[in-house]
């Protein structure tokens, strides 16, 4: 009855059979959003912890390496460390 509830053509009818039957709060489940794929190597999925770490020690040091490299050198790789550690915390959270 739900399903029906939620469909466009017997929404009206559904509906009033779940009101005579005081089931009127109930609403219909939507579908769940398919995960968002991750362009993470099934391989490297498995060593998300410690490239987490790995990474997260790499983007520490970028401040000290402004005495030898341009600004945007360092926040080119900035930028890439950042969305990589985006993508193995979420493979990270996801294992859990």
């Amino acid at each position: 009855m739900l399903r029906l509830a939620d469909d466009v053509d017997t929404a009206y009818f559904s509906q009033k059979a779940l009101e005579k039957h005081d089931l009127s709060a109930i609403q219909p489940a939507h579908a769940a959003r398919p995960p968002v794929k991750l362009p993470v190597l099934e391989e490297l999925a498995a060593e998300a912890p410690i490239l987490l770490e790995l990474l997260g020690a790499w983007q520490g040091t970028l401040p000290a390496m402004q005495k030898h490299l341009a600004f945007e050198e360092i926040s080119g790789v900035d930028h890439a460390l950042s969305t990589l550690i985006v993508c193995f915390r979420e493979v990270n959270a996801r294992s859990e």
